[in-house]
């Protein structure tokens, strides 16, 4: 199943393709199962039934040649997620994905934050519609609600669908960080347990 970058179009929409010298901090590092970025000030740890994708399955598994020159500028301007994880029975996903403001991410107003969350959500809904369409998927619904993650409330999105007779939920939440937008997602199937997969992320203690 291909679950391709279109789902993450709320954070492409608000992004530039400038990106960070230091990617290793501001992508995030993964140990011993744990997912840990201080930029972000979260981590989250994947048990063993879970599987962290490298870099090389994620391009795969949204249809990029891992070996193409464009496929790393492709995680770096957010078209494609840094950081995927799923679970051995394939039903839950949890997915990480950065965009960079530039210096437009210290200058944003807040009423200005909330228009363009609004805009991108409307774009985002008609996106996920047709892409869920494509895919088989019926019935898709989005609302933007906000999201809980780390102890912190976050703008973000609530969405669901069917494929073949089968629930599909899936959570999101944008946190801004300077001048990063992490778009995090959680996805899983026949069962909605998307909050405690936002749940599985914990402050670092640092930020």
């Amino acid at each position: 199943m291909k679950f391709r970058a279109s789902i993450l179009v709320v954070v492409t929409l608000l992004c530039s393709s400038l990106f960070a010298a230091d990617d290793s901090y501001v992508l995030g590092r993964v140990r011993n199962g744990t997912y840990t970025n201080q930029q972000l000030g979260m981590r989250a740890y994947f048990s063993e039934n879970w599987r962290i994708l490298s870099r090389e399955e994620i391009a795969q598994l949204n249809g990029v040649d891992p070996s193409a020159p464009q496929t790393m500028q492709s995680f770096k301007d957010g078209t494609l997620p840094f950081f995927y994880a799923m679970s051995e029975d394939g039903l839950a996903h949890v997915l990480i994905s950065l965009a960079n403001l530039g210096v437009m991410g210290n200058a944003v107003s807040p009423r200005e934050s909330e228009k363009a969350l609004d805009e991108a959500v409307k774009q985002f809904s008609d996106s996920f519609v047709d892409s869920f369409r494509e895919m088989r998927l019926v019935g898709a619904k989005i609302k933007r609600s906000k999201q809980s993650i780390a102890g912190k409330k976050y703008p973000g999105f609530n969405a669901s669908a069917k494929m073949k007779g089968v629930d599909v939920y899936m959570k999101g939440a944008l946190c801004h960080r300077d001048e990063y937008l992490y778009g995090i997602v959680a996805m899983s199937f026949s069962h909605d347990i998307t909050d405690k997969l936002l749940g599985m992320f914990r402050k670092t203690g640092i930020r």
